[in-house]
């Protein structure tokens, strides 16, 4: 299926491109209905590297620029954990 997606595209198209039309492709076959191999691994991915960016955003946060006695004892217990 990928591969006759790659021949009806011409040069330049994006690896994603020829993916999602490969899976419009196998949406339209009433026999498939498994979906794609890696798709979890690359959602997977992406809700680590959302949590990876958040911890870093916490774990660079000076406490001394928050006033909130309850938000700083909050964002100083999440550096702890992360740590």
């Amino acid at each position: 299926c990928i591969q006759q997606i790659e021949n009806l595209n011409s040069s330049g198209a994006s690896k994603e491109d020829i993916s999602s039309q490969a899976k419009l492709l196998l949406g339209q076959d009433p026999k498939y209905h498994k979906g794609f191999k890696y798709d979890h691994k690359k959602n997977a991915d992406k809700m680590a590297m959302k949590e990876l960016k958040e911890e870093n955003k916490i774990l660079t946060t000076d406490l001394s620029t928050i006033n909130h006695p309850n938000i700083r004892a909050y964002i100083q217990s999440k550096q702890v954990r992360i740590m």
